[in-house]
């Protein structure tokens, strides 16, 4: 007599892709933003499939793709002899994915987000330092289970923070410095369980480090 085989555990992108779901049905107004706060913790906090059902059981079937319409000549139009060109255009960037799982990791320096940006943090630390990375416009979804993770901001960028952690913290600990300015903004969707993640401008500690950097640069 063969022993039943043990549930499938929940991948990265199944959890996306559930979450995905329970922010249209937010958007649709099934579900308030608490309900939707309360729903991904659940989500996160799940290790196999059948622990998704009762978040999902009040809710629509997830519809299919509209069908393939006809091929689309992969020939760019060409623009009109008044058209302006952008040569300076940025091309269309795909979702990043950060992972620090029972370790720590940093993106520090002059770096390129994705677009959007997703963090998973498992009972380890994740720092962003956004002081020099090449955007205007950055949106993370930072996912956080029983670790820290911390947004590093210029002073004077425009930060909008939200978002819930289950038995942890979402917090907004930026300060304003006369006279600073950044035309940097920050969107930052917090979720997870038993973590922290926090969004502040640079310490003392943060300088000194790019003091110290700066200068090993210029003695090479």
């Amino acid at each position: 007599m063969s022993e039943d085989r043990p549930e499938v555990r929940l991948s990265n992108a199944e959890r996306e892709a559930i979450v995905d779901r329970l922010k249209v049905a937010q958007d649709e107004g099934r579900i308030d933003l608490h309900e939707f706060e309360e729903r991904v913790g659940q989500v996160y906090a799940a290790k196999v499939s059948s622990e998704i059902g009762p978040v999902l059981a009040d809710l629509p079937a997830a519809q299919p793709p509209p069908p393939a319409g006809p091929p689309i000549s992969q020939q760019a139009p060409t623009p009109p002899a008044n058209a302006t060109i952008d040569l300076h255009a940025t091309p269309v960037k795909s979702t990043r994915w950060m992972f620090a799982v029972m370790s720590g990791r940093q993106s520090r320096g002059r770096w390129s987000p994705g677009a959007p940006n997703r963090t998973f943090t498992l009972m380890g630390s994740q720092t962003l330092d956004l002081t020099q990375v090449d955007a205007v416009d950055v949106d993370i979804r930072a996912f956080t289970m029983m670790g820290e993770t911390k947004i590093i901001v210029p002073p004077g960028a425009h930060v909008d923070v939200g978002g819930f952690i289950l038995m942890g913290e979402t917090s907004n600990k930026t300060h304003d410095e006369e006279g600073a300015s950044s035309p940097l903004r920050v969107r930052v969707r917090s979720y997870g369980l038993m973590g922290e993640c926090s969004v502040r401008t640079p310490g003392k500690r943060d300088v000194i480090r790019k003091m110290i950097n700066k200068k090993i640069r210029e003695l090479e």
